[in-house]
């Protein structure tokens, strides 16, 4: 059998006595309700539930019951919900920090904003400068009605919000960096709206949670402590060993079908070739020798 018994019981052993007793003691001693304790994160410790409750940040972590456990089991569906959140804020911060570095660079267009990183308000300062510029020549009759247009409708406060055209042409250029300003704030707009609606939903399932853990029935708890935690943690330490088996077995298969690529034939026709080369070769030198393959 490849998978060697005594090798799963250790995982076994190994996670009694790393935390399963743990558990154990604080159940005998104070019963299952110690898995309705949910507590403040120590410090150094990693909280498993974080979010703002009220106007307060809590940080808190399951005395014996994990948070995601109770997630999983009651709340998977708010779960996928956040998720899905995520990947949209990584995405979105993914595609501004993409067009950062293309028009941050040197000489890029972004290039005379950067400190420490790319500040809104520098941006939209620059927007208001050119702005400003356009309506000099606006002045002085050097530009034409739809870029005058374009620039008026021009507001601090909603700029790379608010609908504009772009592609109107000036000899200067002042649209087209307009036009780049834009993009950047959009970005960075999707960017603050996916972060808020990540950041909403975290703190509403974060809220959820807290009020379920006084409410855990003791046939929750023990489903969640004996199966969803217990049961799942062996069964996942038995499939790192059947894992680890699995890759030494497949291995050894890499080995041997190296070691065997060539079949045995033609290495014998091959050993023969070679031989009756040395053979030839020994007897244009007078010496008479016949090999044996």
């Amino acid at each position: 059998m490849l998978v060697n018994h005594y090798d799963v019981y250790q995982h076994l052993m190994d996670y009694g006595a790393d935390e399963m007793q743990d558990d154990v003691y604080a159940i005998v001693q104070d019963g299952w309700g110690v898995g309705r304790i949910l507590r403040d994160a120590r410090k150094g410790e990693t909280a498993e539930l974080a979010g703002k409750v009220g106007k307060k940040q809590a940080k808190l972590v399951g005395e014996i019951i994990p948070a995601q456990l109770v997630i999983r089991r009651f709340y998977r569906d708010r779960e996928e919900e956040l998720t899905r959140l995520a990947a949209e804020l990584d995405e979105a911060t993914q595609t501004k920090t993409e067009f950062e570095e293309e028009h941050g660079a040197e000489e890029g267009d972004l290039s005379d904003l950067e400190g420490n990183g790319i500040a809104k308000g520098a941006v939209l300062d620059r927007v208001m400068e050119i702005k400003s510029e356009v309506l000099k020549k606006l002045e002085k009759g050097q530009i034409f009605f739809d870029e005058y247009k374009q620039a008026k409708a021009i507001k601090k406060g909603s700029f790379g919000t608010a609908h504009w055209q772009t592609g109107i042409y000036d000899e200067e250029g002042y649209f087209a960096r307009l036009d780049l300003l834009h993009e950047y704030l959009r970005l960075v707009d999707a960017e603050s709206r996916a972060k808020a609606a990540h950041r909403a939903a975290n703190d509403e399932l974060t809220a959820e949670v807290i009020s379920r853990y006084p409410k855990l029935t003791e046939e929750e708890i023990k489903a969640l402590v004996i199966e969803d935690k217990w049961m799942s943690s062996v069964e996942r330490g038995e499939r790192e060993e059947i894992d680890r088996v699995a890759r030494t077995f497949a291995g050894r298969v890499r080995v041997l079908e190296a070691r065997y690529a060539e079949p045995l034939p033609e290495l014998t026709a091959e050993a023969e070739s070679l031989s009756k080369r040395v053979e030839e070769h020994l007897r244009r030198m007078g010496v008479e020798w016949t090999a044996r393959v």
